[in-house]
């Protein structure tokens, strides 16, 4: 399991911390996990977000 995520833009270090706290951030690391997961259908987001791992795939 992660620590810690860094999400650069542009070559610049924009946003940093857990899974949970970059969605609750509602920042880039959000935007771009919301398109991504939502390839998963039947997947709740905010379920997947709450289950801490970073991982829609039960």
């Amino acid at each position: 399991m992660l620590d810690r995520l860094v999400v650069i833009d542009e070559g610049q270090i924009v946003e940093s911390g857990t899974h949970g706290e970059l969605l609750a951030r509602d920042g880039l690391y959000a935007a771009l996990w919301r398109c991504q997961s939502g390839g998963f259908i039947g997947v709740d987001v905010e379920e997947a977000a709450a289950a801490g791992d970073g991982n829609p795939v039960q």
